[in-house]
C-alpha cells in the first residue's frame, strides 16, 4: 500500500527483475507498479455477495480442495466453513458419483469444456443424503490453466422426492388399472382414448393398441 501526493492510499502490485551491465552483474531493479486498487474493491465485492447469498457457494482448487465456502453450502452439507475449508468435494460426495463428476472436472482441466452442470449427492455428517444441482465454472489464469473453480448448488433433494413419490403412484395406478376386471381409459380433452386398461379385450374384444388414439 503506497500513498499518493494527496495523502490517499493506494494499492499497488509490483513487477520487479534485475537490470544486468554488459555482463552478469546486477547494475539496478526495473519496477513496474500497476495500480490494483480496483480489483481488490471487486474482490471485496464478490465476497459480501458470496456470503448473503442463499444459493450454496463455493471456491475450489483443480485438486478438489474447498478455498472459499458460503454459509448456505454449509447449511446445505452440515458442516461449518472451517471443517469444509480442510476438505475436498470428494470426501463430502456420495461414493457412486464421484467418478462422474471427477470425469467432467477433468475435461475442464484438459480445456475440453469451461463448465458443466449435474445432479448429484452429497452426504452429510449424520449419513442424510442431498441430492444438488451443481453448476461449475473454471476460472483461468493469464496462462490458460485452470486457477480454481466457482460452484453454485441448489439443493433439488425434495423436487426429486416429489417426482419419485409420483412415480411410484401412477405405477401402483398402472397396476391396479391393468389387472381390474373393469375397462379403466384416459380420455384427452378431445375426447381421444390416450390409455385403456387391457381388460377391454375380454370385454370388447379390443386390443388396446387398435383402439389408443381413437
Amino acid at each position: 500500500v503506497h500513498r499518493g501526493r494527496d495523502g490517499q492510499p493506494i494499492d499497488l502490485g509490483l513487477s520487479l527483475w534485475p537490470i544486468l551491465d554488459g555482463g552478469s552483474e546486477p547494475v539496478g531493479v526495473g519496477v513496474i507498479a500497476r495500480d490494483i486498487t480496483s480489483g481488490k474493491l471487486e474482490e471485496e465485492q464478490f465476497r459480501l455477495a458470496m456470503e448473503s447469498s442463499a444459493v450454496a457457494l463455493c471456491l475450489v482448487s483443480p485438486e478438489g480442495q474447498f478455498l472459499t465456502v458460503n454459509p448456505a453450502l454449509s447449511e446445505l452439507l452440515g458442516r461449518d466453513a472451517h471443517t469444509l475449508e480442510q476438505s475436498t468435494w470428494q470426501a463430502v460426495t456420495h461414493p457412486e458419483d464421484v467418478d462422474a463428476d471427477a470425469a467432467l472436472v477433468d475435461s475442464v482441466l484438459r480445456g475440453e469444456r469451461d463448465s458443466y452442470r449435474l445432479t448429484k449427492r452429497y452426504l452429510r455428517p449424520d449419513g442424510a443424503v442431498v441430492h444438488g444441482l451443481l453448476s461449475v465454472v473454471g476460472v483461468r489464469g493469464d496462462d490458460g490453466e485452470v486457477a480454481y473453480f466457482v460452484s453454485q448448488i441448489v439443493d433439488v433433494t425434495e423436487l426429486l422426492q416429489s417426482r419419485q413419490a409420483l412415480a411410484r403412484s401412477e405405477e401402483h395406478y398402472r397396476l391396479l388399472a391393468e389387472n381390474t376386471a373393469d375397462i379403466v381409459a384416459k380420455v384427452g380433452e378431445a375426447g381421444v382414448l390416450e390409455w385403456i386398461s387391457p381388460s377391454v379385450t375380454q370385454l370388447l374384444g379390443w386390443l388396446p393398441e387398435e383402439i389408443v388414439g381413437e
